[in-house]
């Protein structure tokens, strides 16, 4: 999503946290950083799945 034209861009300056489905330390990085933002202001998270080819 972040390589949409104007989505991605938009997405990122907008806060979002991206997760690296491809490497499993970065993408529970993601997620432990998610859920902080989460809890200290009170956010809902957005889950795009993933389609494999």
């Amino acid at each position: 999503m972040l390589y949409f034209p104007c989505f991605g861009l938009i997405y990122w300056l907008s806060g979002n946290v991206f997760i690296e489905h491809s490497n499993k330390m970065k993408a529970m990085q993601a997620l432990q950083k998610a859920k902080g933002k989460m809890l200290r202001d009170n956010m809902s998270v957005w889950l795009f799945p993933r389609r494999n080819a």
